[in-house]
């Protein structure tokens, strides 16, 4: 062989002994993205962790909280709760009373201690009006939902959002609510004839609708 010859070989060994390395090396970082990849959607899935919906930025933030993420947020009803309607009722959604005795206060010690969601029946075009009565009268930061399919909690510390979706929370504070405390039939008692209704309102119902063939 010769020396043309060999040096041509030993080129030909060093280039594959480098294209064999790079692709170790390649096969080695492709691995340990998977693990860790792996090990992050294992923490996720743990209590205790939560995906915080993108920001304007589009970037999603994963954070590990002590507890499970509802016990940081406190649900308030609006209408009863946090807004004062009159004998004039419901009025098609409209925010025209006048704040709850105390509760604007109640609301600037919650927001302390939680991340605050306001909820509402009202339909989402009336939002908007909930949010600036909440500003208004308390001073707080107030949003609007926008819907993000992917949300599942509120957790903005020092803004109240307001909302027609539950959210997890670790109370909701509401006046029309039945208190369940794991006791069924206790509970059933109190939801057959509630404060201020009288007998069911099934026979009236059944009286009026079509019989529904056997």
């Amino acid at each position: 062989m010769n020396t043309e010859t060999k040096t041509t070989d030993d080129r030909d060994e060093a280039a594959a002994a480098t294209l064999t390395g790079s692709r170790e090396k390649h096969g080695a970082r492709v691995q340990a993205a998977a693990v860790g990849i792996a090990q992050q959607a294992e923490e996720d899935s743990r209590p205790g962790w939560v995906t915080l919906p993108p920001a304007r930025s589009g970037v999603s933030r994963v954070l590990h909280l002590p507890d499970l993420p509802s016990t940081y947020a406190m649900a308030v009803d609006f209408d009863g709760v946090l807004h004062r309607m009159d004998h004039r009722g419901w009025m098609g959604g409209e925010v025209y009373g006048d704040p709850v005795p105390g509760s604007m206060e109640a609301l600037q010690e919650l927001i302390q201690d939680y991340c605050v969601f306001v909820l509402t029946a009202r339909g989402r075009r009336f939002h908007q009006a909930v949010a600036d009565f909440v500003t208004l009268h308390s001073g707080i930061r107030t949003v609007v939902d926008d819907y993000r399919p992917d949300q599942e909690y509120w957790l903005v510390p020092g803004t109240i959002l307001v909302t027609n979706r539950k959210f997890g929370s670790a109370g909701l504070i509401d006046d029309k609510a039945v208190e369940f405390r794991g006791n069924w039939p206790k509970t059933h008692a109190r939801v057959r004839h509630p404060e201020g209704v009288g007998a069911s309102r099934l026979a009236v119902l059944r009286q009026h609708s079509p019989k529904t063939p056997r």
